[in-house]
């Protein structure tokens, strides 16, 4: 099961501009899901094209 990366948000005490922060580690395993996705999403399309046109890579 994946780990939940994103924790509870506070409500700001005052108004204006709020950030939040990540730890490195967390936006790597953003960064490694993502590409995993667009790879999948990829090899998706590679499949339609091929059903559909006969396209070989």
């Amino acid at each position: 099961m994946p780990k939940k990366i994103i924790k509870t948000i506070e409500q700001p005490v005052e108004p204006g501009p709020t950030y939040h922060t990540i730890e490195q580690a967390e936006f790597e395993e953003i960064v490694r899901e993502t590409l995993k996705a667009q790879e999948a999403s990829l090899n998706a399309m590679k499949l339609i094209s091929k059903a559909l046109f006969g396209w070989r890579a």
